[in-house]
């Protein structure tokens, strides 16, 4: 699950965010925050490329908002170039961007 999200115009999830489940498995990120989401993911060491980013169009029904902060997390999404665990989290960085996870329950 997302627990911070930080890029070029700052921090915007502190805390336990909930709602974006993240899934990384052969080659392939994918998850769910109103609409499904996934790309492709290749991991050499901690470097990361993650491309071909795509979501399904469905309105949702959830919070005011959600919407942004889909489209907000898939465009850093783009931009990581690294992965690494600190301090029990999974941690993606890029280029102003900083995405950490906790492993849901």
């Amino acid at each position: 699950m997302l627990t911070s999200a930080t890029d070029a115009q700052g921090t915007w999830v502190d805390g336990a965010a909930g709602a974006t489940l993240v899934t990384i498995e052969d080659g392939h990120i994918s998850g769910q925050i109103c609409n499904n989401w996934g790309g492709d993911i290749a991991i050499t060491g901690s470097t990361v490329v993650v491309s071909s980013l795509y979501s399904t169009k469905m309105a949702c029904d959830k919070t005011d908002g959600i919407m942004d902060l889909e489209m907000r997390f898939l465009d850093d999404l783009s931009l990581v170039t690294s992965i690494g665990l600190v301090d029990g989290q999974l941690r993606l960085t890029g280029d102003a961007v900083t995405l950490e996870f906790v492993e849901g329950d």
